[in-house]
């Protein structure tokens, strides 16, 4: 005898195929959430640690930003130092000079010659004195020009005293202020 299967086979199978897709469908969603949450994951863990090094990277150069000021100052602090010390070298170095140059023109001025009147400009002198005879007046600028602090020597006016009791000459002169050399200048000068 024959066999006769009248189970609706077809649709219990067509039921089976759709409760394994179904299955298989959850399945792949489940999966592809899985996968997503693990790349969202991942990602965000990379994003955070970027973040952080921009946050630290921002910290240190605001701190070296600082330091760079700090340098820069103390920099613009030095250099105002390094001005004034200069100044000063320069004043101390300076200051014995205008002595040598009064002990100077003592030294050349000759006996019966009187000087009224000294006036500085810069390196430029002005001279104005009084002298009995004109032998008087060359000796001073002779002895100017041999003075080791002044050169150039220059008479501009000599003019006789109109008042016959009054037997001195009034006489204006020029004269320039140098620094001598000392004697390691002239030995760098030679070589």
């Amino acid at each position: 005898m024959a066999n006769i299967n009248l189970r609706p086979w077809r649709e219990e199978k067509r039921e089976q195929e759709q409760q394994e897709f179904l299955v298989v469908c959850v399945a792949a969603l489940i999966a592809g959430a899985v996968v997503w949450f693990a790349v969202h994951g991942v990602m965000q863990g990379r994003i955070d640690k970027q973040d952080g090094r921009n946050t630290y990277l921002k910290a240190e150069t605001s701190k070296l930003d600082e330091k760079i000021a700090a340098v820069r100052d103390l920099q613009k602090r030095r250099q105002e130092l390094v001005e004034r010390m200069e100044l000063i070298q320069n004043l101390q170095g300076n200051r014995p000079v205008i002595v040598r140059v009064f002990d100077g023109i003592t030294r050349s001025v000759p006996d019966d010659l009187y000087l009224g009147e000294i006036k500085k400009t810069g390196k430029s002198m002005a001279i104005k004195g009084y002298s009995e005879a004109n032998s008087q007046i060359a000796e001073l600028m002779r002895n100017f020009d041999a003075a080791e602090w002044f050169t150039k020597p220059v008479l501009i006016d000599v003019s006789a005293s109109k008042d016959p009791a009054n037997p001195y000459s009034e006489f204006t002169m020029t004269v320039q202020e140098v620094t001598p050399k000392t004697e390691g200048e002239d030995e760098e000068d030679a070589s």
